[in-house]
């Protein structure tokens, strides 16, 4: 493996430089003098993946956040985030592939983990390479505020994995709030689904899984592979190779990381992309309160996920289970 390592790294290289060198490491010309000749022959050194974060083209910045998380380069994370921040609500294409980029070197990297502003900015432009970072800040009761409004956002929607990322995170953290926001405006409500008699019995179904795909957006020429997130239930990890732990809990959340090929950018018809699409709508009344641990509360739940149960003492008021 030891002498596999080295050749599969000059393979990458020479694939890669055969068609575009960040301009940042090309020579400069002189007068009179013949075509620039490219300087990056083999993986570039921390002070020339500086200079591609330092350049003022989103390109070569691009090229250097993709070549932090290749030589696990470290002592980067200011320049990184610098360069997040100025890109994360661009227009453009390149805006959207120097901010993949960058959150895939700060994810894949560690180090510091952004300042929890600028996260609650990514969270809305990229939920999952959000999530993830935020479960890397500390102290956490400032993460855990924040978290409790994705709570409630999310459980308007109704249709992603965000929600039960942060419910897990919060239980994780013992965050005071918690207790109330599941059971904020909890509503029983009857379910009903039809089936044809004799076909496979009735469950609880993800309609529309939406995942990353491996490519079919525009060309874009002269940018490094582009990496892409999506949140997925731990169920769904175990038939996708490469899928990595979030959070675990009640319901365990897992994360993908696909690399698309050099050249192409992702479907901008669907991106970026919700992590499910679910009927009936999630969190559901039985999904919420299977997050609540309280010995006062029994709950009888079916395979379908329907709730059938009922509280001992008929009193489901946020007051009488907070924290």
């Amino acid at each position: 493996m030891t002498r596999i390592l080295p050749l599969l790294i000059a393979w990458v290289l020479t694939a890669l430089t055969a068609t575009t060198i960040p301009s940042a490491l090309q020579a400069q010309p002189t007068a009179g003098a013949a075509a620039p000749q490219p300087l990056l022959t083999a993986l570039p050194t921390a002070d020339q993946i500086r200079m591609l974060l330092e350049s003022s083209d989103a390109r070569d910045q691009t090229w250097g956040a993709w070549w932090v998380t290749q030589t696990r380069a470290r002592n980067m994370d200011t320049l990184l985030e610098a360069n997040l921040k100025a890109h994360l609500n661009g227009p453009g294409i390149l805006d959207d592939a120097l901010v993949d980029a960058t959150l895939d070197a700060l994810i894949q990297v560690g180090g510091n983990a952004p300042p929890l502003a600028l996260l609650q900015s990514v969270y809305a432009a990229r939920p999952a390479q959000g999530l993830i970072l935020l479960s890397r800040v500390f102290p956490r009761p400032p993460v855990d505020a924040f978290l409790l409004t994705v709570l409630d956002e999310e459980a308007g929607k109704g249709r992603g994995l965000e929600w039960f990322a942060a419910a897990n995170m919060l239980i994780r953290d013992r965050a005071p709030g918690l207790a109330a926001s599941l059971l904020k405006d909890l509503q029983i409500q009857a379910v009903v689904v039809v089936c044809d008699r004799g076909s496979t019995p009735c469950s609880r179904t993800n309609l529309g899984h939406r995942s990353v795909g491996d490519g079919g957006g525009p060309r874009l020429s002269g940018l490094p592979p582009w990496p892409l997130y999506n949140l997925v239930s731990q169920n769904s990890a175990l038939d996708s190779p490469g899928a990595a732990l979030l959070i675990s809990g009640p319901t365990s959340i897992a994360y993908r990381r696909n690399i698309l090929p050099a050249g192409i950018a992702p479907d901008t018809a669907n991106y970026p992309r919700d992590s499910e699409t679910r009927t009936p709508p999630s969190p559901t009344t039985a999904e919420r309160l299977l997050y609540l641990e309280k010995p006062n509360l029994e709950l009888i739940i079916d395979d379908r996920h329907t709730p059938r149960g009922y509280c001992r003492h008929n009193d489901l008021k946020a007051s009488s289970v907070m924290d």
